[in-house]
């Protein structure tokens, strides 16, 4: 379960993302009512909202072998003058970049979003190294409607689990705006 506070205010339209290095899948908080009824999994509590998947926000880092990746072999680079060759480090980790790209591209589909007023508020759930990387593409109106940051990996866990763990960060009783 989450320690995290509730919401310092209740904005009327929330984002929540929830990413880590490989994926990132965005979600509406809305009424429980407005869900479809006949969910498999009731919670001790009825809650008095749900998280809806947004369509249109799926995102998957690009997908690497280990082979692809240069850790297996070193690269061979051949002098410029006669036919010597030696081996060389990459000097990019490609896990590190594509994770950097997914975060980037995650910020640009954000920005487009607030300045499209899609959303008011947004809560980020991530590990931090994650987030760091997310950050310094965030417009300072994204940065602003932020309203909580969670640093933990719920990426891989199925929506009745994220909607038991973020249950602490929303009130339970619907509170309008």
């Amino acid at each position: 379960m989450s320690h995290a506070a509730p919401l310092p205010y209740h904005p009327s339209t929330v984002w929540v993302i929830v990413a880590d290095g490989s994926q990132a899948q965005g979600y509406l908080r809305v009424p429980a009512s407005d869900i479809i009824r006949g969910a498999t999994h009731q919670p001790e509590e009825t809650l008095t909202w749900a998280l809806q998947p947004l369509d249109d926000f799926h995102l998957e880092a690009e997908r690497i072998k280990a082979y692809d990746t240069g850790t297996d072999a070193r690269g061979t680079v051949c002098e410029s003058s006669g036919n010597l060759r030696h081996l060389s480090e990459p000097h990019v980790d490609l896990r590190r970049k594509l994770k950097a790209d997914l975060a980037a591209h995650v910020a640009e589909r954000l920005n487009r979003a607030r300045a499209q007023d899609q959303f008011d508020g947004l809560v980020i759930v991530a590990p931090s190294t994650w987030l760091g990387d997310l950050r310094p593409h965030l417009n300072p109106s994204v940065r602003d409607a932020v309203v909580i940051e969670l640093t933990k990996d719920y990426a891989d866990l199925p929506l009745h689990e994220l909607t038991e763990r973020l249950r602490d960060i929303f009130p339970t009783r619907h509170i309008e705006v």
